[in-house]
C-alpha cells in the first residue's frame, strides 16, 4: 500500500511515468525520453513543439493509459483523462492536470484519500 502512495505521488508531481509522448515536428517522433539521440543537444524536444496524443492509440493498454495521462499533463487537458481505461490510472490522469492547471477541485475527484492529498500537496508546493 505505501508503495502504490510513494509512486502516487511521484506520478502525479510528474516524477515517473514515462514521456513517451510523440511529438510532432520532431524527426525522432515516438522515440523514448530515455533514447540517448534524443537528447544530443540538437535533437532535444523543446516545451514550444507540441505533443501528440492520437498517437497514444496504437498502443497496449497499459501503455496507453500512461501515454494520455502525461499527454493530459503536459497539454493540461482533462479531455484526455476521458481516453484513459484503468480508474486508477483516469483519477492520476485528472490530478496531473489539476497540478499541472492549479485546480485542486480535480485532486478532490481522486477515490484515495492519501493520494487526494499528495495532489493537493503538490499544488501547494508547486506554487510556494
Amino acid at each position: 500500500m505505501r508503495l502504490l502512495v510513494v509512486v502516487s505521488v511521484l506520478a502525479l508531481c510528474g516524477c515517473v511515468g514515462g514521456d513517451d509522448i510523440p511529438v510532432i515536428g520532431h524527426k525522432n517522433t515516438g522515440m523514448l525520453k530515455d533514447d540517448p539521440s534524443r537528447f544530443d543537444g540538437k535533437n532535444a524536444t523543446s516545451s514550444t513543439e507540441k505533443v501528440d496524443p492520437a498517437a497514444c492509440e496504437g498502443k497496449e493498454t497499459k501503455f496507453k493509459d500512461l501515454c494520455y495521462v502525461n499527454a493530459a499533463s503536459k497539454l493540461a487537458d482533462l479531455s484526455l483523462c476521458d481516453r484513459v481505461e484503468k480508474q486508477s490510472s483516469k483519477e492520476l490522469c485528472m490530478g496531473r492536470v489539476g497540478v499541472a492547471t492549479d485546480n485542486p477541485k480535480l485532486c478532490d475527484r481522486i477515490s484515495d484519500p492519501s493520494v487526494r492529498s499528495q495532489c493537493h500537496l503538490a499544488i501547494i508546493q508547486k506554487n510556494s
